[in-house]
């Protein structure tokens, strides 16, 4: 689990912070980064709890609100009708919802308003170590027993159950059976138990403090020196600067369970929390359970646990106020590239009625148009940065941000903050104009419409999140059906004077705090120099000269002339996918399967035989970034810019690609746009553009991720893996600048030019809710006319082979006291979906169980993963992998307990490990059936392979006949002790 925060990070630095906080929890977080365009909604697992304002001890003066547009009076919007919400006598909050996908399972959720902000100075940590604690012994579950059980009927660690803890709140998630009654009666024990119940036994507190110590350690490094260095400047002296989700070691060292059991039933109080339940249930039924399970004194808890009294209210915090704006520079090692970040901060708005639906409407088509600018200008020749955006987050409970962020080249910090302040200043002068915001409403109505058409396939985790936000900081939750209708109302009367005063009060002085990000270099200007002239800058904005923008823009045809067309020569119907197969009259076949999973989504994959593989090694390099040339520049007579403006509006995206064996396309859209996306694939096929302009900056932003590259800790180890299994192939060399002086226009141009000159080949395979007149008619008349000349090619085997015998290699990166084991195991086998699936299963039972001993018993890492994977292709190859982080002086001592697992494996595993991998095997199949990505993966990889269709419908009768003697022997086969490679990370020093 990790803290809320790390999406926000991965919003404020994109391009540098993906991941960069390893986070606050117990396991992989299941969540989504934020959309870089839509960007006022909240992050996909919340950041900030709902209200909050200052205490006498720390008062603070407001902070100066946006203007807000012209809307009318704050009528209130009902609540969506299909939940059911309520609050219990002691004040536990509740929604409940029926959502029937994914179909026969129930996502439930408890929310706590209490975070590691509530945290006094020798607690730094213990609201994120008693959220750990929730999964290591309650009043009616004995340690690790939630998490067996729950695996035991198919829900999965990370995936399926999870916490997380941030500043101002914890959340508990979990996934079960919604028709099998006792699953779901457990599931709601267990979230009373969370609420109410938790035990702290002494020794299980010593247990977990290594693991929670193993987090904290596999956060150090880039991300914490970037947390360190911005937060400050954002909160200033205010209580969250101070107060890291992550906490403290020296606290966490000395954590007693008494002072565990302290802050928890001092905030784990029932005014202070929500229970969510959104899945294929009765929703009426469910309400009912969480009554009887959440009440005052729910049945069976222990007595004097936080059940009793009222709930204590928590101070709330606040962040003062800045006039003069606060400038940093961090200089990292470790970090992946320079970015600019400016950012101000603004105050949350929960406003729930139609002026807050309106105000949020109106802000999203304001970063849309700005957005787009954005990107036009990174098109331009010499662009002042790589890649821009902006856009707006929650990021604490009295803090939301709106940032602008630019990744620049090395010495580009100067032009990428002019660049950010000449846009801000352009729009703030002049605003926008009639044909943006026409584009703008055009896409914001497109999206809404798309949602809307999907409203009845949304997945109930998607629904929880909605319900947490609200719990959590209100807002408007109206509903699918009655959003649509309020987009359709509110859209069309947006003014631009309104989207004009938004995007204004990005300039307005006060509270902004500019970040530059970058990694250590000879000859770069000091950190307090740079810091210097940046701040010039900012405080020169007000004079800066900038005229209004142009929209040169051409509303022309997206295909300037059709394709002759061809014809459907021979149909055939596939009884095993459902599925029809189409021969057309240039020799390409289409594969068509029509779902109802999602109401407005197509998806399609191409593929034709050949790929990199095929080009001369001179050519290797040029070749792998020939399709994302292409893609990038345009398409036919469009450039880039023009292209993003024609398109608006309509939901649809193609891209080329060339792989090793393969080259096609891949891409999705709304039925409604499906002529448009037959289009681009026409488009790409035969009038490629490949502009010298994206050429230089697609060229400059590989260069300097490469520079930093070679000093991520992470980079490295990967790096080495490649480079080692490879046994150093030419075709598998890293990223570097020295590889990029290969990378020529020409010869990716002359390289995608030849791969697509002949299509005749090619499958296309389409899958989802289009019309199937429509797809024959498309078909024929754009498919069947791309070029064919009868040319048929086979793929190359290129040689690349993992070594034989026994290999150990150290490599060091990085300054944190971290390690990373990474083992590998890789060799020839008999290709089989049955022995794929046995392998696949092998490597399942063994992250279960090295997890329960690395992690669980030995408290030695916070993340260890095994997996497997195998394949036909160019020869039937497997591979496992094991990695665990740790720290350093204990790399070897885990080891040796990874093969004493792997020993256990190979004499025989046990027969209940077996029986819960194939559980959750089951399930995560059973959720994938009713996914269009699925069975276009799935088609794809058939047909890729030569394997006929009907294969894919048999994993249920072949996990039905798997047994534990057939995994003992596969671990003989595929695990032995004399052949594998293993990779330990160590800090440079030490």
């Amino acid at each position: 689990m990790r803290t809320g925060l790390e999406w926000t990070l991965a919003l404020i630095c994109m391009a540098l912070v993906s991941a960069a906080i390893a986070g606050c929890g117990s396991g992989p977080a299941r969540t989504a980064p934020p959309e870089p365009t839509s960007t006022v909604t909240a992050a996909a697992v919340p950041t900030a709890a709902a209200t909050s304002t200052p205490t006498s001890a720390e008062a603070s003066v407001p902070t100066a609100a946006a203007p807000s547009p012209s809307s009318g009076p704050e009528t209130a919007l009902a609540f969506d009708p299909s939940v059911i919400r309520g609050t219990l006598g002691n004040g536990l909050a509740y929604y409940v919802r029926h959502n029937g996908e994914p179909r026969g399972r129930a996502q439930l959720a408890l929310v706590v308003k209490a975070g590691s902000v509530l945290e006094e100075d020798d607690q730094r940590g213990l609201a994120h170590f008693v959220e750990h604690m929730a999964f290591n012994g309650t009043a009616r579950f004995a340690r690790q027993q939630i998490i067996e059980y729950l695996e035991s009927i198919g829900s999965a660690l990370g995936a399926d159950l999870n916490a997380l803890t941030g500043y101002d709140h914890t959340m508990y998630w979990l996934e079960v059976p919604a028709d099998d009654p006792d699953a779901m009666e457990t599931a709601f024990r267990i979230l009373s138990d969370w609420a109410y119940a938790v035990t702290f036994a002494p020794d299980e507190v010593e247990l977990e403090r290594g693991v929670v110590l193993e987090e904290w350690r596999l956060g150090r490094g880039f991300g914490s020196r970037l947390q360190d260095r911005l937060f400050p400047l954002l909160f200033g002296d205010s209580r969250y600067a101070e107060r890291s989700p992550i906490g403290l070691p020296e606290v966490i060292e000395a954590a007693s369970a008494e002072r565990l059991r302290d802050f928890y039933e001092r905030w784990y109080r029932p005014g202070l929390m929500a229970v969510i339940a959104v899945g294929d249930f009765d929703a009426e039924a469910v309400e009912t359970k969480v009554r009887r399970h959440f009440a005052p004194r729910p049945e069976g808890e222990a007595p004097g646990g936080a059940a009793a009294g009222p709930a204590a209210e928590p101070p709330r915090f606040s962040v003062p106020d800045h006039g003069p704006p606060r400038v940093g520079v961090l200089t990292d090692p470790e970090a992946p590239g320079t970015q600019v970040n400016l950012l101000r901060k603004v105050p949350p708005d929960a406003g729930e009625g139609l002026a807050a639906f309106r105000r949020t409407a109106v802000e999203r088509l304001a970063f849309e148009m700005l957005n787009a600018r954005l990107f036009e200008r990174g098109r331009a020749a010499d662009p002042p940065f790589l890649w821009a955006g902006g856009g707006r987050e929650p990021l604490i409970a009295p803090l939301d941000v709106v940032s602008f962020s630019a990744q620049v080249d090395a010495d580009g910090a100067g032009p990428g903050l002019a660049a950010l302040l000449e846009e801000l200043q352009r729009v703030r002068r002049h605003g926008f104009t009639e044909a943006e915001m026409d584009r703008g409403k055009a896409s914001l109505l497109s999206s809404a419409e798309s949602a809307y058409r999907q409203r009845e396939q949304l997945p109930s985790f998607a629904l929880v999140q909605t319900y947490v936000r609200h719990f959590l900081w209100g807002g408007p939750v109206p509903g699918p059906e009655a959003e649509w209708e309020l987009y359709r109302e509110v859209l069309p009367r947006i003014s631009l004077p309104e989207t004009d005063d938004i995007a204004a009060s990005w300039s307005l002085p006060g509270n902004t705090v500019l970040l530059v990000v970058r990694p250590e270099r000879d000859g770069a200007p000091p950190d307090g120099e740079l810091a210097a002239a940046l701040r010039a800058q900012l405080e020169g904005a007000d004079s800066l000269d900038v005229e209004p923008y142009v929209d040169a823009f051409e509303d022309v045809p997206l295909l300037p002339a059709p394709p002759e067309p061809g014809s459907i020569v021979a149909e055939e119907r596939i009884e095993s996918v459902d599925a029809v197969r189409w021969r057309l009259s240039n020799g390409i076949t289409v594969i068509a399967k029509r779902t109802d999973f999602r109401g407005d989504e197509v998806v399609f994959g191409a593929h034709s035989p050949g790929g990199h593989s095929l080009v001369p090694d001179a050519d290797h390099v040029s070749a792998t970034h020939a399709a994302q040339l292409v893609a990038g520049s345009g398409a036919g007579p469009h450039d880039a810019v023009a292209l993003s403006k024609l398109l608006a509006g309509r939901e649809v995206w193609v891209s080329p690609y060339i792989g090793e064996l393969f080259e096609g396309f891949s891409g999705h859209g709304s039925p409604e746009d499906m002529e448009a996306m037959f289009q681009l694939i026409t488009l790409y096929a035969t009038a490629p553009r490949l502009d010298p302009v994206h050429f230089s900056t697609y060229v400059a932003g590989l260069r300097s991720f490469a520079e930093a590259r070679a000093s991520q800790p992470d980079a490295v180890l990967f790096d080495a893996e490649t480079a080692i299994m490879s046994q150093d192939h030419f075709r598998r060399r890293p990223l570097t600048p020295a590889l990029l002086k290969e990378l020529s226009a020409e010869r990716a141009e002359a390289v995608y030019a030849d791969r697509f000159a002949d299509l005749g080949d090619a499958t296309f395979v389409f899958v989802g809710a289009f019309d199937w007149d429509d797809l024959r008619s498309l078909t024929a008349a754009y498919l069947a006319g791309l070029p064919a000349s009868g040319r048929v090619e086979r793929w190359r085997d290129v040689g690349v082979d993992p070594p034989a015998g026994r290999e150990d290699h150290v490599v060091r990166s990085g300054t944190e006291p971290r390690s990373a084991t990474l083992l590998v195991f890789a060799g020839e086998m008999e290709w089989g979906r049955t022995e794929a699936l046995t392998l696949n299963a092998m490597g399942s039972m063994l992250a279960v169980r090295l997890r329960e001993r690395l992690r669980e018993e030995l408290g030695g890492t916070y993340n260890v993963g095994a997996s497997a994977r195998a394949g036909p292709l160019p020869d039937p190859e497997y591979r496992v992998y094991i990695t665990f982080g740790s720290d350093p002086s204990r790399a070897e001592e885990l080891f040796n307990e990874v093969e004493a697992e792997l020993d256990w494996l190979r004499g025989g595993g046990e027969q209940g490990y077996l029986d819960t991998v194939r559980e959750l095997m089951r399930t995560a199949r059973r959720e994938m059936l009713r996914d269009n990505g699925f069975w276009l993966r799935e088609i794809q990889t058939a047909l890729q392979r030569g394997e006929p269709l009907a294969e894919i419908a048999g994993l249920d009768d072949r996990l039905d006949e798997l047994t534990l003697e057939q995994v003992a022997a596969a671990a003989r086969r595929y695990l032995p002790d004399d052949r594998y490679v293993r990779i330990v990370l160590l800090p440079e020093d030490g």
